[in-house]
This record gives C-alpha cells, structure tokens and sequence, in this order.
C-alpha cells in the first residue's frame, strides 16, 4: 500500500536510514499521483536526500502533510 511507503519512507528518513528512504519515497510518487500535502512533502523529503551540495546535510523533521 502506497501509504505504508510513505511512513516507512519518512521513519526511515528520520533514522538517518536515507538509502531506504529514498526507495520508499521513490516507489510512493510512482503510486500515489494525488497533488496533496502527501505528495508534495514526500517530493521535498526526496529533493533533500538527493542534494548532493551537501546544503540539507543537517536533516530535520519534515512538516506534516497540510500543515
């Protein structure tokens, strides 16, 4: 279920578990295409793992979906 990815992705993320949460997060935005606070923060989470500048090193809770 796509939102069981999506809370393993975002536990996973907050672990410091960022290669499993990238394939979490990778396989939710291929399944759920609705354009909510769900997608929209799991694309921002993503975007924050896949900065290679090294600028979201420090990795901080994410906000929660429609706040």
């Amino acid at each position: 279920h796509y939102m069981a990815l999506y809370h393993a992705a975002m536990a996973e993320y907050m672990l410091g578990q960022h290669d499993l949460a990238r394939r979490n997060l990778s396989e939710f935005l291929r399944l759920y295409n609705a354009n909510d606070g769900w997608r929209s923060n799991g694309i921002e989470i993503l975007r924050r793992l896949n900065d290679s500048t090294g600028r979201q090193s420090e990795f901080k809770r994410p906000r929660e979906p429609g706040s």
